[in-house]
Parts: structure tokens; C-alpha cells; sequence
């Protein structure tokens, strides 16, 4: 018969095989370390709790009997409380930490499903970095539509000006979260026009920004929107790739990166906002 068991990383419910009895498997979906006990019993007694019978997706055949979607647990805590001890911490943290009771380091993250802020353990960080890329595969390609209406004579006076441009262009828009690389944050709120941000995104493997309109009314508090802005964000995240204790210069290292971005060239004339 086979023996029900519960992840404690994640707490997936699962069902291992009778032949597994005694042995430690990984879980499916957390990556982590499951012992299976020799029975359900067992379990009780060793203080993991026993769970209820794996149930399929599919749905039932029998006659008259329908499944309950299955309502898989959430991976970690959205609580102040430290994922390893439950030792209550002051405050939710904003980055990560270490508890000041069990001395290990708590990480903050955020979930695809609910974008809840969450606290989880180092073991559960392939979890949630799993989770991200199954949330991203699954989302389709949206084409953004934005109808902007102008003024007739606004037109016609940019019509005539050839030194005055709309613009239409895209800001750069990072996770923003404690998981944030240092080859990404840099170019938080640079402001490109749709030439120049061609091949830009993604910048490196898993990478989380994404591309936001721009232009169209938005805050330009905290947008990079000049050349020399811009340049500049782009040379410190070459910076950034340059090994340690290496002489190379940021010309040689433009040359070697694989990165698009690092070749571009940014114009000095720069696209206007429809609104000024």
C-alpha cells in the first residue's frame, strides 16, 4: 500500500511506492529531502504528520462522484516570523536577514501566484525561483494598445518642428526585490526608445525585468531619460562583469560581454513625453 507523506519544505502532500519505505526521495516540487517511513504509523510516531490520501487531478469516473480541485499549499511565510525557528521578528523585513534567535539567514522574496512578500528559508529558494519560471512560461504575449488623444494644434506645431519629436519609448522595470542582481539594478527607470531597446531584456539567464510603456503620462521622478544618464547606468553594470582584480577597461569588456546592451548606442536626442 502505498505510504503518504508530507514535504516539510514546501508542504507538498505526496505518495511514495511501498519499495521506498526507509529511504529518502526528493521531493517533486520543493527539491528537498523527504524521509519515507516504513508506514503511516511510523510517521505519527516520528512527529511528521500523516496526510491525507493522495488524490489524482484527473477527474473521477464513478458515477456521481466529482474531485475537489486540488488546493496545493502556498510556499512560504507572509507573517514577520522567522521560516526555520517561528521565533516572531519585529517587523517584516525588507531584504534579507538573520534571526536573532536561530542565528541562520531568513531571505525575502516574492511569490508569483498572489505577488504576496515572503519569507522563506535557503532550501526553499529553488522552489520559488521554479515557481517564477513556471509563472512566466504560462503567461501569454499581450500587445498593449495606448490611444492617446493630443490637442489639434499641439500636433500641428510638433508637425512643423522637425527638431521636436514624439517619442515613443519604454522603461526599464526591475523585480525590485532582495533578489535583485547587481547587473539589473542599475538599469531600473532607463528610458529607451523601441530601436534602442531591442535585445536589451533579458539581460542574463533567469533574469525578471520586463519593459513598461513610457511617455504617456507617467511619473519621471526617478527615470534615467538622458544620455548621459543612461550611458552611465549601462557602464556600471559592465563594471559589474569585469572580474576581480582584473586590468581589463570598460571598452575591452563592452567587446568581450555577450550582452546586446552593451554594444548599443544611445542617441543624445532623446524621445519627448506626449503630455509636455
Amino acid at each position: 500500500m502505498p505510504i503518504a507523506v508530507t514535504c516539510a519544505s514546501c508542504g507538498a502532500k505526496l505518495k511514495a511506492p511501498d519499495g521506498a519505505a526507509g529511504r529518502t526521495l526528493k521531493c517533486p516540487r520543493s527539491a528537498a529531502a523527504v524521509s519515507v517511513p516504513h508506514s503511516s504509523s511510523d510517521a505519527r510516531q516520528s512527529g511528521i504528520p500523516s496526510p491525507t490520501p493522495f488524490q489524482s487531478e484527473e477527474p473521477s469516473h464513478g458515477a456521481g462522484v466529482a474531485n475537489a480541485p486540488i488546493t496545493r499549499p502556498l510556499i512560504g511565510l507572509t507573517d514577520a516570523i522567522c521560516p526555520y525557528c517561528n521565533h516572531k521578528l519585529g517587523s517584516m523585513p525588507g531584504r534579507k536577514k538573520k534571526c536573532p534567535a536561530c542565528r541562520n539567514a531568513i531571505f525575502v522574496r516574492t511569490r508569483p501566484q498572489d505577488r504576496a512578500r515572503i519569507l522563506v528559508r535557503e532550501d526553499e529558494l529553488p522552489a520559488v525561483e521554479n515557481l517564477w519560471a513556471v509563472h512566466r512560461a504560462s503567461q501569454p504575449i499581450r500587445t498593449i494598445e495606448i490611444v492617446v488623444t493630443l490637442p489639434l494644434e499641439r500636433v500641428h506645431r510638433r508637425g512643423q518642428n522637425d527638431d521636436d519629436e514624439l517619442g515613443f519609448a519604454v522603461e526599464w522595470i526591475t523585480a525590485g526585490d532582495e533578489g535583485l542582481c547587481p547587473l539589473c539594478r542599475p538599469l531600473e527607470g532607463i528610458v529607451l526608445t523601441e530601436d534602442e531597446a531591442q535585445d536589451m531584456i533579458p539581460r542574463h539567464e533567469s533574469c525578471r525585468c520586463c519593459w513598461t510603456p513610457a511617455n504617456v503620462g507617467e511619473d519621471k521622478s526617478k527615470q534615467k531619460r538622458s544620455q548621459k544618464s543612461i550611458q552611465e547606468a549601462i557602464d556600471k553594470l559592465i563594471m559589474a562583469e569585469i572580474p576581480k582584480g582584473s586590468t581589463r577597461t570598460i571598452a575591452q569588456q563592452k567587446q568581450r560581454s555577450s550582452w546586446a546592451g552593451a554594444k548599443k548606442t544611445i542617441a543624445k536626442k532623446r524621445p519627448k513625453s506626449l503630455f509636455d
